[in-house]
């Protein structure tokens, strides 16, 4: 990658930029860390880095940045998820050092639906750093070091999936309109908001 360093643009109806990143290829994604310190971006062929947002410096990366384009900071922006390879991979988010990995692959084939009832379609971190991995029919949490908390199975395929800002809760959306609140900590179903006809 290369890296410009333009002057300060004069008209004061556009942000001067601060550095400006020159991949080779696309870029497909790019995330700031929540303390927007760190940039993550991805390249077309599933390498990740992470860049220093102040000097556009090159902090590390790592290979096999899947597809799917999963990737989450913790709030303390001190961890980095990733679906990568055939895993999902927990990071320090400062020096690329790797503290956990989750395989995928623990999930059993689901034949009535037709699916691998552990594959990652999201990840994000909870308030208190806990990992939260959902797939088409289950809820899977970890603590930072990799150990699994709970794991929760759906009876209706996932369709959407939120942590919460403020709080150590979890939502899932499911088809046939219910939602489901868990509880991070502990992986408890708090409420289930069962369906009420269709979403409009």
């Amino acid at each position: 990658a290369v890296l410009d360093r333009p002057k300060v643009k004069t008209n004061r109806s556009v942000l001067p930029e601060i550095w400006k990143l020159r991949e080779r290829g696309s870029v497909e994604v790019v995330a700031f860390s929540p303390n927007e310190r760190l940039l993550l971006t991805r390249r077309f062929e599933d390498e990740g880095r992470i860049w220093d947002v102040n000097t556009g410096a090159e902090k590390w990366r790592f290979k096999d940045f899947t597809a799917r384009h999963l990737a989450s900071f913790s709030p303390d922006s001190r961890l980095l998820a990733v679906a990568a390879g055939d895993a999902v991979r927990i990071f320090e988010a400062q020096t690329g050092k790797e503290l956990a990995v989750i395989n995928k692959a623990v999930g059993t084939f689901d034949a009535a639906a037709g699916i691998l009832a552990r594959d990652v379609d999201h990840l994000a971190f909870s308030t208190d750093n806990r990992l939260a991995v959902a797939g088409p029919r289950s809820l899977l949490i970890w603590n930072e070091e990799g150990s699994r908390i709970a794991d929760r199975k759906f009876d209706a395929l996932l369709t959407q999936f939120v942590c919460s800002p403020s709080s150590p809760l979890i939502a899932t959306a499911h088809y046939g309109g219910a939602v489901q609140i868990w509880n991070a900590e502990d992986g408890s179903n708090v409420d289930t908001v069962p369906a009420q006809g269709e979403i409009r």
